[in-house]
């Protein structure tokens, strides 16, 4: 009799969730009701025990669920697909992988392709549907049905066009599952045909018109970048206006050209960047965040037009470093289009076990090579020849790619042109890191730390950056904020000691420019992660003020997390920064306790201790959760959390 009991409620209890389903429109049953991209890895990962030889595993968010998919190599084939995650009983699915799983058993480790599916993991969860070739026409189609858009649906079409638009100029370079390389090919930077050319123009166009009505609508809009609306147009204009300029469409980069905008908080970003450089100087930059205003401010205003802006991600592709060597000039190379074509034919790997070479002999010697073999090899550390000194460089990198070989051969070959960076960590892979002076807003790459950062012109060099630091400038910047505070806290805190005196009037001016209480009300727990390791540096008293003012609001943040919120994840994070407020180091940085105390590091007041017990019940709560069971990574990050807790002793 329990049993039918059971029986009855359950199949009612059902019957109501596909009434539910039925009754709401897709697009809302999608976003409320398809599980988060972390949940279907965690299944798949669960279940999946083999590799396969001949194809790469991905992962596809369809209309009708969640699959696994299975692509042959070197396209020999159509990708097969399995289902995970089935959207009509909403419920995950058992799966078979046995017609194309090989004999090679997988381990703990996921397979190595599943990392680009895995930073994507934001896409996958925004969009409604990701992941395979055919997912912009599902999307589109979903979409038109609903007069009425919602802000994301906009952003949605909007950054659809996009990937389309890029996958037009240059089709198979980008990864977007969009594939038009049996309509087109990629011919680098050269003129393109004029169906080629048009329809690369009518999908920036849409994207840029989805871009306009989002601003128009929805002005206070943040998107799933967590940039707002108007960056997130301006770097559109930007990003197509690049495009247009590597496949010569002329009338479209004039179009795009003079309709170019950034507000005066990025231009001043983009001036103290370049303004911060030599004539003729170099400069690597790694994101469009840290690249499109530059060129922005140079090429409206022709603001120091000698600075050669590179960005080192898109070094990588081959219509870039054509584009960048046939634009620049007086920019010597070793690597043209056939050494850039041989190089990249073949990964190459650090050998640690090689003795150092200059870099222009492992070069050379490379370029003469014919071998049959897979790949190819470098040694760990390198010469570098540049400016008149010899750079010892050590690689922390496993693999050797096309920007980290150009950006060597860029500095060894050019000793009339500086080397510099606004994105220094983006150097630590190669080396270069430990040779930056903070000299400005860009870092330069010099052979003499010391004598550098004793020049005055680098101590007015970062003065005059914190004039310009305030809340508005931070706020205007969005998410690059945190990365600008953190910058502008390194440059003073490596002040020479020289400038002493000076460096305690900057430190008075930034506290004036940023109120502790100003910053607070932001909620903003990166930027406030940033400016606390700032303080406990120069002014550990302001560390308590800061604590004092933002124990009321962590509180209440801490109480308000659940395993239930949607943004679980980000959630997670904020956590990790308040540890490293109240604790006064990172999570992923966990010391001894016996070391942790020393002079610099002194016992944790009552108020941490508060704030931190408080934290290690929610991270308790976290991790024995059933929803936090089901997702891999983020359970393993409550665990870091709990190891760094726990390295405290508290009782």
């Amino acid at each position: 009799m329990m049993y039918k009991r059971f029986l009855f409620i359950a199949i009612t209890v059902l019957s109501a969730q596909l009434s539910l389903a039925n009754a709401i429109p897709e697009r809302e049953f999608v976003r409320r009701n398809f599980p988060s991209f972390e949940e279907v890895f965690t299944h798949i990962m669960m279940s999946l025990d083999a590799y396969c030889d001949e194809c790469y595993y991905g992962i596809a968010k369809k209309p009708e669920g969640y699959y696994l998919s299975a692509t042959p190599f070197e396209g020999d084939g159509p990708t097969k697909f399995v289902k995970v995650w089935d959207r009509k009983s909403a419920d995950f699915v058992a799966f078979d992988i046995s017609e194309f799983a090989s004999e090679r058993r997988l381990g703990h480790e996921p397979p190595e392709e599943f990392k680009t599916n895995y930073q994507q993991a934001d896409f996958y969860d925004f969009n409604l549907y990701y992941g395979y070739n055919g997912w912009v026409e599902d999307t589109r189609a979903l979409l038109h049905q609903y007069p009425e858009k919602t802000a994301e649906d906009l952003e949605i079409l909007a950054r659809s066009y996009s990937y389309e638009a890029t996958e037009a100029a240059h089709p198979g370079v980008a990864q977007n599952y969009i594939d038009l390389s049996g309509l087109f090919e990629d011919k680098g930077y050269a003129k393109v045909g004029t169906t080629q050319q048009n329809f690369f123009g009518e999908a920036a166009n849409k994207a840029l018109e989805n871009w306009q009505l989002l601003a128009r609508q929805y002005p206070e809009y943040i998107g799933v970048t967590g940039d707002n609306v108007e960056f997130m147009r301006s770097n559109e204009y930007m990003h197509v206006w690049l495009l247009a300029k590597s496949i010569k469409a002329t009338t479209l980069e004039a179009l795009y050209e003079k309709n170019l905008y950034y507000s005066e908080a990025w231009r001043q970003f983009a001036f103290n960047n370049l303004n911060a450089c030599d004539g003729g100087g170099l400069l690597f930059t790694s994101t469009s965040q840290d690249t499109y205003p530059l060129l922005y401010e140079q090429i409206k205003f022709g603001t120091r037009g000698d600075v050669v802006v590179i960005n080192t991600t898109l070094l990588n592709a081959s219509w870039y470093w054509e584009m960048l060597r046939e634009t620049t000039d007086d920019l010597r190379t070793t690597i043209k289009t056939k050494e850039f074509e041989f190089l990249s034919d073949k990964p190459i790997f650090v050998d640690r076990d090689r003795e150092a070479e200059p870099y222009k002999q492992w070069l050379s010697e490379l370029l003469k090579e014919d071998s049959d073999a897979s790949y190819r090899l470098a040694p760990r550390d390198f010469y570098l020849n540049y400016q008149g000194a010899n750079l010892d460089i050590e690689l922390k990198t496993p693999t050797l790619y096309m920007s980290d070989i150009i950006q060597f051969d860029l500095l060894v070959n050019n000793p009339d042109r500086k080397g510099y960076t606004n994105a220094p960590y983006g150097l630590v892979s190669i080396g270069l890191y430990d040779h930056l002076a903070p000299t400005g807003r860009s870092f330069a790459l010099v052979a003499d730390k010391k004598a550098t950062m004793e020049d005055l012109w680098s101590l007015e060099s970062v003065e005059e950056l914190v004039r310009y630091t305030t809340m508005d400038y931070l706020s205007a910047l969005g998410t690059a904020a945190e990365k600008e505070l953190s910058t502008l806290s390194y440059l003073i805190i490596n002040v020479s000691p020289v400038f002493m005196e000076r460096r305690e009037d900057i430190v008075d001016r930034v506290y004036r420019q940023i109120p502790v209480k100003d910053i607070v009300k932001t909620e903003d727990f990166a930027l406030l992660d940033a400016l606390n390791a700032f303080y406990e540096v120069v002014r550990p008293e302001v560390c308590l003020e800061l604590q004092s003012e933002l124990k009321p609001v962590v509180e209440d943040k801490i109480l308000n997390i659940t395993a239930m919120n949607k943004d679980l994840n980000s959630d997670v994070e904020t956590m990790e920064r308040i540890f490293s407020i109240y604790a006064h180091f990172r999570v992923f940085d966990i010391p001894e306790r016996s070391i942790r105390m020393t002079e610099e590091l002194t016992e944790l007041t009552e108020m941490e201790l508060a704030v931190l017990k408080q934290l290690q019940e929610k991270a308790v709560a976290l991790f024995e959760s059933p929803v936090v069971r089901q997702r891999d990574l983020t359970r393993r990050k409550v665990y870091r959390l709990l190891r760094g807790l726990e390295a405290l002793g508290l009782e």
